[in-house]
């Protein structure tokens, strides 16, 4: 694992009610609008990865494949939706679109094999990137951890959510390790609705930039897209010294009413954490009355009575507390 991300902790985020955990680059890895399409955003991929990782990326709405060739140089598989254009291996020059990543720790026999598919499948065309890309994994011998086939994904949240709940694996039955990342500032589940928004809006997006292709300016001479000159980065902190690991932690998944509500309020995912040190009992003596004023307003008594009575907060719970997952057991400094 790269020594960047043994240095930032893993967020816990949700989506569609499934709780995952991230590493979050967001504060490490800044995101710049892109030159070429001003409504994207892409990031320099030098803290990214790793000589042993493979990439998969999930923009806005658009899905690549990330390594590095024989030559050490950083290449993805380009591909274009609605069968526009052949696929193609191109260099990045250390910038890609900004988003959610998947990285994959290959052994040395598997990464040729996904590299030999993907050269297989260049010149092809499918109905999307996602698409393009998950028959490269397939067949290159990758499958979901559940045995079921990735060639079929055409919709990258649906991809997303497949490999977040079963992970990969090869045909032989070896698990591949996994660890996802974010470089966009937004929660998970509010990138995963934007990108919804972007497959829905796909044709009309391809539209508007074939009519005003004609009147968007060159990029000006010395702008960094697609170079390898690096951007500030945020300065990141050594590592806290080793503690004991024995805080137990849970969070809720919810249901789908559940998750349609954090999309109003937030996607705040609820935590339940276990530990033996203390005795919480010792603490909160006492239970803490909700809406404790003396004299609440009108507002106050509204919700009080009737938007958050016991009985609208029980219905409420049923949906945002359907099912718990475990996590790996955390430090104090956590």
């Amino acid at each position: 694992m790269s020594k960047i991300r043994e240095q930032i902790p893993k967020n816990i985020e949700s989506i569609n009610g499934q709780s995952i955990e991230v590493f979050d680059l967001s504060q490490r890895v800044q995101e710049e609008t892109s030159l070429s399409q001003p409504k994207l955003n892409v990031i320099n991929t030098t803290d990214l990865l790793e000589a042993n990782e493979v990439a998969i990326g999930i923009g806005k709405p658009n899905v690549f494949t990330l390594f590095l060739d024989e030559q050490g140089r950083e290449v993805k598989v380009d591909s274009k939706s609605l069968w526009r254009k052949p696929t193609k291996i191109t260099r990045t020059g250390k910038k890609v679109q900004s988003g959610i990543f998947f990285l994959l720790e290959l052994d040395d026999v598997q990464k040729a094999k996904l590299e030999a598919s993907a050269h297989l499948h260049e010149g092809t065309k499918n109905i999307t990137c996602v698409n393009s890309n998950t028959r490269i994994w397939h067949d290159a011998g990758f499958r979901l951890g559940d045995g079921s086939e990735l060639e079929h994904f055409l919709f990258p949240i649906d991809f997303f959510k497949a490999v977040t709940k079963h992970g990969l694996m090869t045909v032989e039955g070896e698990k591949i390790e996994i660890h996802t990342v974010k470089t966009t500032n937004k929660q998970i589940e509010n990138q995963a609705f934007e990108t919804k928004l972007a497959v829905v809006f796909t044709l009309c997006r391809h539209i508007d930039r074939a009519l005003n292709r004609k009147n968007t300016p060159l990029p000006k001479k010395g702008a960094t897209e697609n170079t390898d000159e690096a951007i500030p980065k945020a300065p990141y902190m050594d590592p806290l010294p080793d503690e004991e690991r024995d805080i137990e932690l849970f969070a809720f998944n919810t249901s789908k009413t559940g998750s349609l509500m954090r999309l109003v309020w937030g996607p705040h995912a609820i935590f339940k954490i276990a530990q033996d040190r203390v005795d919480i009992d010792d603490y909160l003596t006492e239970p803490m009355p909700a809406f404790p004023q003396e004299n609440p307003s009108f507002f106050t008594k509204i919700k009080r009575d009737y938007l958050f009575n016991n009985g609208m907060v029980k219905r409420i719970n049923k949906h945002l507390q359907k099912e718990i997952t475990s996590f790996d057991k955390r430090a104090e400094s956590d």
